[in-house]
């Protein structure tokens, strides 16, 4: 099951319309739509939309970067929905300290995994 299959219905919404197919992400405006995180508290201070879909990966993490070019395509999908993705990467050396407490706070086990808010709740 896909993602969007978890995000319409908290939106009371249908599919999101398509522009086209999206087949390049790099050196486009797709990824200025994906917020990323590297602290907790600016990561919860992101939380105000009706619709929030985190993402939390690693830039270690093999399986997140194949799915990212997906996520990008459909934070350009739902930009206009009032669905907000945000990433939230773990960077082991520079924020791992920072952000373990909060990826083991979400139970976030495996990356990437992804957690859907609804104003500012878990859904």
């Amino acid at each position: 099951m896909g993602l969007a299959n978890f995000v319409l219905p908290l939106l009371g919404t249908g599919r999101p319309t398509r522009r086209g197919s999206v087949t390049r992400w790099a050196g486009t405006d797709l990824a200025s739509r994906i917020e990323t995180f590297e602290n907790r508290e600016d990561f919860e201070a992101s939380l105000n939309g009706p619709v929030t879909v985190a993402m939390f990966s690693s830039s270690m993490c093999g399986p997140c970067f194949l799915v990212e070019p997906k996520i990008e395509e459909m934070a350009a999908d739902f930009a206009n929905s009032g669905v907000k993705i945000v990433k939230v990467s773990l960077t082991p050396g520079k924020n791992a300290k920072a952000l373990k407490p909060l990826y083991s706070d979400m139970e976030v086990r495996e990356l990437p995994t992804f957690i859907i808010y609804k104003d500012g709740e878990v859904q």
